[in-house]
């Protein structure tokens, strides 16, 4: 129903049965499939690896960057 200004307002209400906060969280959002190309940190080796495709096998990233930095370096 419109005020005496001619604003529309409107109010709802809801009643709670119950409220959680902070409920617990599923450890499986915190992990993600890593896709090829993709910088990975792995924990119990304290590294860093670029994923490699599904039959390649992970690259540590100092190894990849030193890769990168020699192809560039490539004559044209």
């Amino acid at each position: 129903m419109p005020d005496s200004a001619g604003v529309e307002r409107r109010v709802d209400e809801i009643q709670s049965v119950s409220v959680t906060f902070d409920p617990p969280l599923d450890a499986a959002i915190f992990h993600a499939k890593p896709t090829a190309g993709m910088i990975v940190y792995r924990l119990s080796e304290n590294r860093r690896y670029v994923a490699g495709a599904d039959t390649a096998r992970d690259v540590p990233l100092d190894v990849f960057l030193v890769r990168r930095r020699d192809q560039s370096n490539v004559p044209r």
